[in-house]
């Protein structure tokens, strides 16, 4: 979506995520790294939902 900033993200009881707190995204940060079964997956499954919702 042109012109959409997300700048905080505050999930609980999504799938994998019990409590999930971002603070102070900025526009640097656009990629997701972890050990396999840390929730990366999930994370981009939330992220396609804010989309949709909104």
């Amino acid at each position: 979506m042109p012109g959409l900033k997300i700048n905080n993200i505050i999930a609980s009881g999504f799938l994998s995520f019990e409590n999930l707190e971002l603070k102070n995204l900025n526009k640097s940060v656009n990629f997701i790294v972890g050990p396999n079964g840390s929730g990366k997956t999930n994370f981009a499954k939330l992220m396609r939902f804010i989309r949709k919702a909104i």
